[in-house]
């Protein structure tokens, strides 16, 4: 299991794992987990994924390699079982949780590799470097603050070998201690001060009741204020004096009449419901500019906010791949947003430059 902050930095690392496992000898099947699908797919992707590192897989285990990639998803309540980890820095609560994954179901033990170990490999920077300049975190410090990132890594570094769970609180502890800093690591700390609301008790809310964690979205914003908006994803959608009929990514037809509100409560509950199924959580920059005069057909299922531009999006997913606008425009100035069932919601800025956007 590779466990990556960023759904960019888990795309890109299963485009490159991907492409190699194809040139083994032996089949490696690879797949890939985040919060930026439909729920249709993320659905299915995680009961696909489940059943393969859960307990309904061990008899399938020996069958082939498989290497599954993802975010923060992969901290919360998913039941799976990994013979090797590897995960980027991230706090220490939610380390222990990603560790928890490993060897995680022990009657699966005798399935694994006669030379496997309990293992876990943490990507960090140097910790001499991270002390000097707060930009060495990279897309990982939009996430997480400098300073808990320093923190964290200054605690692990230290360490070979934990034990669970008798090393958590010393850890978590050690971690979020007060203690004096000078230079850069004074002004991150001074960032944790103004943010000591949010952050407080962050141990407790990280590994409370039973060891659950926040939820994704939640667990993702706790260091920033990104705001996520719904984005309704089809295919394509028509209109007629009696409704809208819409085209799901499925294939499947969606008929929502006209002036339905309040009529047959069964029906609606089905229609919104199917809705959103089809619907994707993306940062509110990286949504596609849907003036809400152009989804006021959705009125009824969906709530659409009361100012001009709605905090629900909608956009047409092509063939290839590609987003457009819902009335076959533009998407999003200066970005080209793509969908596919395979690595999910991603956003390129236009022109030369090749960037993809961070999606925390």
């Amino acid at each position: 299991m590779w466990v990556e902050n960023i759904v960019t930095e888990a795309q890109d690392r299963l485009k490159i794992i991907a492409a190699r496992a194809q040139a083994c000898a032996r089949k490696i099947e690879c797949g890939l987990l985040h919060s930026r699908f439909v729920r249709a797919n993320r659905k299915s992707n995680e009961e696909k994924w489940v059943k393969a590192f859960g307990k309904a897989g061990h008899a399938e285990r020996k069958e082939c390699g498989r290497i599954l990639v993802g975010t923060q998803v992969l901290e919360q309540s998913l039941d799976i079982d990994a013979d090797f980890l590897i995960t980027r820095i991230c706090p220490t609560d939610m380390l222990f949780q990603r560790i928890g994954r490993l060897w995680r179901h022990r009657a699966a033990d005798p399935l694994r590799p006669a030379e496997s170990k309990r293992e876990a490999w943490i990507l960090a920077p140097p910790l001499e470097d991270s002390s000097k300049e707060s930009g060495i975190w990279g897309k990982d410090g939009k996430v997480y603050l400098p300073y808990v990132l320093y923190r964290t890594l200054a605690v692990w570094q230290q360490r070979s070998h934990v034990s669970l769970p008798q090393d958590i609180r010393p850890l978590l502890e050690a971690t979020y201690a007060e203690q004096e800093e000078f230079g850069i690591l004074k002004k991150c700390k001074a960032d944790v001060e103004a943010n000591r609301v949010k952050l407080a008790g962050l141990a407790r809310i990280g590994l409370s009741a039973g060891g659950k964690t926040l939820p994704e979205s939640k667990a993702t914003t706790r260091y920033s204020e990104t705001e996520n908006y719904e984005v309704l994803l089809i295919r394509k959608k028509s209109f007629d004096e009696t409704g809208t009929s819409i085209t799901l990514l499925s294939g499947e037809a969606l008929r929502l009449p006209k002036h339905f509100k309040n009529k047959g409560l069964q029906q609606w509950r089905s229609l919104a419901t199917e809705l959103q199924q089809n619907v994707v959580l993306v940062p509110e920059h990286l949504a596609p500019s849907t003036p809400r005069h152009q989804i006021q057909w959705l009125k009824d299922f969906v709530y659409l906010g009361d100012k001009d531009e709605s905090p629900f999006r909608a956009a047409i997913v092509q063939e290839d791949g590609n987003l457009c606008g819902i009335n076959h425009g533009n998407a999003l100035q200066g970005y080209e947003l793509s969908y596919t069932p395979v690595y999910g919601y991603s956003a390129k800025k236009s022109g030369n430059d090749n960037s993809t956007e961070d999606l925390w």
